[in-house]
């Protein structure tokens, strides 16, 4: 199974990376369109002001604007 951790610049992915590896779930953290494409599991980290979060994701080009 390909988790994902979708990097938009928000949250704290690497605390998202660890609690997953306690549970024995392997993922990466990318913002790479492709390898977001190809994943099982999408993880978006949570954000407290969701307008930044769509801003920073159209900004990355993984929405359309």
């Amino acid at each position: 199974m390909n988790c994902v951790i979708v990097d938009y610049g928000m949250g704290n992915l690497r605390s998202i990376q660890h609690k997953l590896k306690k549970i024995d779930v392997d993922s990466v953290i990318s913002s790479t369109a492709a390898e977001i494409e190809r994943a099982d599991i999408l993880i978006f980290p949570g954000v407290g002001h969701f307008a930044k979060g769509m801003e920073n994701l159209r900004q990355s080009g993984l929405i359309p604007c």
